[in-house]
């Protein structure tokens, strides 16, 4: 293994850890559009964050707007998203 093949694997295992230890939002989907898979959930402290259909837990790819949800924050690209979303 190179040393380019180590560091990847050591900021994969870094993903995978922090996305376990990241506490989880919650909130209630505001907006959502089936044709392109974008959506965004507005956190119970007003933010809004969007979220892909690929990080809806039941693997649905679809949501009702004004479902009430819990996620787990994360920045991509320095952009706050919501990532493992799910019904509650």
């Amino acid at each position: 293994m190179t040393p380019a093949d180590e560091r990847r694997r050591s900021v994969s295992a870094d993903h995978v850890t922090s996305a376990l230890t990241t506490p989880i939002g919650r909130g209630e989907v505001d907006t959502f559009d089936r044709r392109v898979g974008l959506g965004t959930i507005v956190t119970a402290d007003g933010r809004r964050l969007d979220f892909h259909a690929i990080e809806i837990a039941d693997g649905s790819r679809d949501i009702e707007v004004g479902r009430r949800v819990a996620f787990v924050e994360r920045r991509r690209l320095g952009i706050p998203q919501a990532v493992g979303v799910r019904e509650i």
